[in-house]
């Protein structure tokens, strides 16, 4: 779960959503999330970061989200296993 909740959050900051003005500590800690989702995504190969990161467009992976346990629907991704220690 900690892995696909990263996924999405990946989509949402490398989206072509429009941007809103945010200050003060808001501003900061949407700083700190893209700085650390930048850093994840530099340890990643090609392999990995293609099965992270997703097109905002891609229907396909945003409709079909499910919230059933993992052994029950396949979700795109990667998974938490199989980050190495760096990661």
């Amino acid at each position: 779960m900690k892995l696909t909740l990263l996924s999405m959050m990946v989509v949402a900051i490398f989206s072509s959503a429009p941007v809103v003005a945010v200050e003060g500590e808001t501003a900061a800690t949407v700083e700190s999330v893209v700085s650390a989702a930048n850093a994840l995504i530099a340890t990643l190969d090609d392999g990995q970061r293609e099965r992270l990161l997703f097109s905002f467009e891609d229907n396909d992976q945003r409709v079909n989200w499910p919230n059933l346990p993992v052994g029950m629907v396949p979700r795109g991704g990667l998974r938490y296993g199989n980050l190495n220690a760096a990661q």
